[in-house]
């Protein structure tokens, strides 16, 4: 078949998530052509979507080998360093795309989405006023700019995002994100009543995405679990050979407190920090449902111990890659609660810390973020609660099974008595402890959370009880919670 067409078949597989095609082509048009850059640059595509960065890096370099360079190549090598937090050579990599194009958009952004998450925060706003100045209605940058603060009501940006959030002639999705920026604008300026408004617009907004109703929601995102995860299935299931480097799971609802937590753990010299791998339910689970031929992760109990360490293996060369010498890597992946109970099989001996907050405020956090992966919850207040409710339930049943290796840290108790509490996770960890890893803060370690500025400041309490000053516009928040956990709060 002509190379053209072979390249293009695999690019297009590659957009509808037909992977094996995808790569399978690729490998046709190298052995025709082995030094193809479509080809190489496919695969080097597919291993970033399966997470395996160094993978991608050896494809992306070799097309670099080539004379001529794309900055498009040079992107590509940034995120596969990004991934590996290698930061250095993640910032090498775009300023080399930058010097093949100087107004190059994409690696302005990630550049300044890097530095922001960095700490960088004069940087940052630079690159993003600069991506403004050529494309004055980035979504992207207005936004960054917004997280830095650097937006004051009744601004030129400011006018800019109510032109974009008010136009119906825009797609849904570009005026949510403006109505999440206005969001913040009108939170820092402490405008109560603005900041709402176009929170709730944004939730509105956000809510016509996500197709799923209620009955769809739940039968997808928990009752397939609670079948396929039974304690019946959990306990008659075999275990994974041990492996290094040993992970800590640290999970939760989101905007719980994880990223703090993982912070503190990381400032152990022997601890490195991942972030959210997105692992377990990315390319594990696609692992996992080839063996079974049920949906992740159905058929678990029917592996044997050397299949589950086929999949642990999987994700213990996805950690080393950014444990490198350290001996213990953390995953603060909020959303491996679902499968918690699996974890313990696939790598016996890990940790577990569970991180819980306050429900109104973790629901009142989660509702002031623009998610990307259209979850229906995280914009919709009954759906929210539902989902709230049944972690909770969740995190008391894994307890019972597991709670030898499962440690539970109260985010209220971590900010007024950050000392104490930890102690108690470098205790349960396995990690001896010094005064000086309190000052985790100083570290210049990449945060790609929502939680990026927050964590690069001292530990504050202001964020306890925080909903309290809205207490009336959260009435419907604050009720569908108190049915869900069958008490007052």
């Amino acid at each position: 078949m002509n190379i053209s067409i072979l390249t293009a078949q695999g690019f297009s597989a590659l957009a509808r998530g037909d992977y094996e095609i995808a790569a399978s082509n690729a490998r046709r048009v190298l052995e025709q052509v082995p030094t193809d850059r479509a080809a190489l640059t496919l695969l080097g595509r597919l291993a970033l979507i399966s997470q395996k960065p160094e993978g991608a890096i050896g494809y992306f370099l070799r097309v670099l080998e080539q004379p001529e360079q794309v900055a498009a190549t040079w992107l590509d090598l940034a995120q596969a360093f990004t991934m590996l937090r290698d930061t250095s050579r993640a910032l090498d990599s775009l300023e080399q795309a930058l010097q093949i194009e100087p107004s190059n958009i994409s690696a302005l952004l990630a550049k300044g989405s890097l530095k922001l998450s960095l700490g960088e925060e004069l940087e940052a706003a630079r690159l993003f006023s600069e991506v403004l100045n050529a494309d004055p209605q980035c979504l992207t940058a207005l936004r960054g700019l917004c997280v830095l603060g650097k937006v004051v009501p009744a601004s030129d940006i400011t006018s800019r995002l109510e032109r974009i959030g008010s136009n119906s002639a825009n797609d849904i999705k570009a005026r949510s994100d403006a109505q999440y920026a206005l969001s913040l604008v009108y939170k820092k300026a402490k405008n109560k009543k603005l900041f709402i408004q176009h929170l709730f617009a944004a939730n509105v907004l956000q809510r016509t995405l996500c197709s799923w109703d209620a009955e769809g929601f739940y039968r997808n995102t928990f009752a397939r679990l609670d079948v396929a995860l039974s304690s019946d299935k959990l306990v008659k299931s075999q275990f994974a050979r041990p492996a290094e480097p040993s992970p800590i799971f640290i999970l939760g609802m989101p905007r719980s407190g994880t990223t703090l937590v993982e912070q503190i753990i990381a400032a152990h010299q022997d601890v490195a920090a991942a972030g959210e791998l997105d692992f377990m339910r990315g390319p594990l689970a696609r692992a996992m449902e080839k063996k079974t031929g049920d949906q992740f992760p159905g058929g678990f109990e029917k592996l044997t111990s050397r299949e589950l360490s086929e999949l642990a293996d999987l994700f213990t060369a996805r950690i080393a890659s950014i444990a490198r010498d350290k001996k213990f890597v953390t995953d603060k992946t909020p959303g491996n609660y679902h499968i918690l109970g699996l974890l313990p099989k696939l790598f016996p001996g890990c940790k577990v810390v569970h991180v819980r907050r306050d429900p109104v405020d973790t629901c009142f956090s989660i509702l002031q973020q623009p998610f990307d992966d259209k979850s229906p919850h995280t914009c919709d207040i009954n759906l929210l609660a539902m989902t709230y409710g049944h972690y909770r339930r969740q995190m008391e049943k894994w307890d019972a099974l597991i709670g030898n290796q499962l440690l539970t840290v109260d985010y209220e108790r971590l900010v007024t008595d950050t000392k104490k509490e930890a102690q108690r996770l470098f205790k349960f960890c396995g990690l001896e402890w010094r005064d000086d890893y309190l000052e985790f803060n100083r570290k210049s370690e990449v945060v790609q959370t929502f939680s990026a500025l927050q964590v690069r400041q001292p530990i504050y309490k202001s964020s306890v009880g925080c909903w309290k000053q809205y207490e009336v516009e959260l009435g419907q928040l604050r009720q569908a919670l108190e049915r869900e956990l069958g008490k007052a709060i």
